[in-house]
């Protein structure tokens, strides 16, 4: 097999060293150690992804790969073989997709292109979007530190979100940054 299409968005690393592979077309799996690459057209759960344009690609510490498109998110369980699909019908603040990482608490964060939703373990969801404070809607990029803060990349400024408190210090142009934007 070859790679779904060769415009990719995204990489992410399975703890069995697997390259997953965001690409325009779908996504893949690449072994690092044989570069076998495997397409799942076929795959009786992710042939629902095949063609899809998919942003991006994360692995949380379940080890579940989280899988996010244009027309949403998907969660992968591959032990469990299962899949579930978010959209804003059950509570992404859009389907458009950019962006996943999580807290020390389990609770996801997918960044989207109208705002950051919290998919809590027991299936709730809080946003947080400009209506609800956020410089702008557009949340690209998300890392998590060392202390737990999560740095999200909010269009044209660098947000600091504390999961603790739900606070969030905001990082723009003024303080030396680019108004060009963070991904």
């Amino acid at each position: 097999d070859s790679l779904p299409s060769t415009w990719t968005n995204g990489f992410c690393v399975d703890a069995a060293a697997n390259l997953w592979v965001a690409t325009m077309r779908g996504i893949c799996k690449i072994n690092t150690n044989s570069l076998q690459v495997t397409n799942f057209t076929t795959h009786p759960l992710l042939k629902e992804l095949n063609g899809l344009y998919t942003n991006t690609v994360w692995i949380d510490s379940k080890q579940q790969l989280w899988i996010g498109t244009n027309r949403g998110a998907w969660c992968y369980n591959e032990q469990k073989q299962t899949l579930k699909h978010y959209t804003d019908k059950e509570g992404l603040s859009h389907n458009r997709v950019f962006s996943f990482n999580e807290d020390n608490k389990d609770n996801i964060y997918i960044g989207t292109v109208a705002g950051l939703t919290v998919l809590a373990p027991n299936g709730a969801t809080t946003i947080y979007n400009r209506s609800k404070g956020l410089r702008n809607d557009k949340c690209e990029g998300i890392l998590k530190d060392e202390h737990g803060f999560l740095w999200i990349g909010n269009l044209n400024c660098l947000i600091r979100f504390d999961p603790a408190t739900n606070n969030y210090s905001v990082y723009e142009e003024g303080l030396g940054f680019s108004h060009a934007g963070f991904r």
